[in-house]
């Protein structure tokens, strides 16, 4: 059975296969925010790393052929000490969207492509950018930026809407979460492992002697929280490599059951430093789990 579970935990591992971190949004830009920022990233320093963007309007109001046509729609990207220079920038009331623009590590210029008749409603731009390992850069940025919106007669731009992709090499997970899925597949089967061994051994005291200390009930409810907190991890970070998005649900499940296996802890903890222990006698009469009805009898 052992053998079998592992080799389940693998494959669900495994199989799966990633197609990167996926942002999505809306913004709108206008002459008093001619730049706004989208997302950031931690590619790999020693393979190459893509960015794949989709831009979208909606509406009568159309990006490029609109009554205020002429638009610049940029995506700029950013290294860490371009983006120092950069937040610097936003921070001057005097610097302009071309001077925060030429602080950009690379630029990308958003070619339109306007879809046929049956679309006429909507406008979609595409645009691929690949960028080339950098051992000293920890992260990257990425900034939507149309400097034209300062011009007169220019106003305000059409709400954008943005799907931008991130892979990151063969790995597709940030850089900075690299390994975090192995770590916690190895972690959940040592936790199983460990898990039927407690488990075996606590249900033989009890078939031998009849009792079982609250301090060991408790505790394996802590074992057990802690290893549903790293199975739901596991799982939101494996759906987080397939689609970039993730299972925010189990994120937040895995929290919690985290947070519960810490208090219980915290709580035998100072349970055992104020001298409170288990009567046995309590137990051994209504049963392991009858004397929870009452704890104040079963700490003295």
């Amino acid at each position: 059975m052992g053998c079998g579970l592992t080799v389940v935990l693998a494959f669900l591992f495994f199989a799966a296969p990633a197609v990167g971190k996926l942002m999505e949004g809306s913004l709108q830009l206008s002459s008093s925010r001619t730049d706004q920022y989208i997302a950031k990233f931690s590619f790999s320093d020693t393979q190459r790393g893509t960015i794949v963007g989709n831009f979208s309007t909606a509406g009568e109001d159309r990006y490029f052929q609109g009554p205020a046509g002429g638009h610049q729609l940029n995506v700029l990207v950013f290294n860490d000490a371009a983006w120092e220079k950069y937040a610097k920038a936003l921070e001057n009331p005097h610097s302009t969207c071309g001077d925060r623009t030429r602080l950009a590590t690379a630029l990308r210029a958003i070619d339109p492509e306007v879809p046929g008749e049956t679309d006429v409603q909507n406008e979609r731009f595409f645009f691929v950018m690949e960028i080339p390992p950098a051992p000293e850069v920890h992260f990257w940025y990425v900034v939507l930026a149309d400097c034209s919106l300062i011009l007169p007669g220019m106003g305000k731009a059409p709400p954008v809407h943005y799907s931008i992709q991130f892979s990151n090499g063969l790995s597709h997970l940030p850089d900075d979460e690299r390994g975090m899925p192995t770590a916690c597949l190895v972690l959940l089967i040592a936790m199983l492992y460990f898990g039927r061994f407690f488990g075996s051994l606590v249900y033989r005291h009890w078939k031998a002697s009849g009792q079982m200390h609250l301090v060991v009930l408790l505790f394996g409810c802590a074992y057990l929280l802690q290893t549903v907190a790293v199975m739901f991890e596991l799982l939101h970070l494996r759906r987080y490599a397939y689609d970039g998005v993730g299972m925010g649900t189990l994120d937040f499940l895995a929290q919690v059951a985290q947070g519960l296996s810490e208090l219980l802890i915290s709580f035998v903890l100072v349970c055992l430093a104020y001298g409170w222990t288990l009567l046995p006698r309590v137990v051994a009469r209504r049963g392991p789990l009858a004397g929870l009805r009452h704890p104040g009898a079963l700490l003295a």
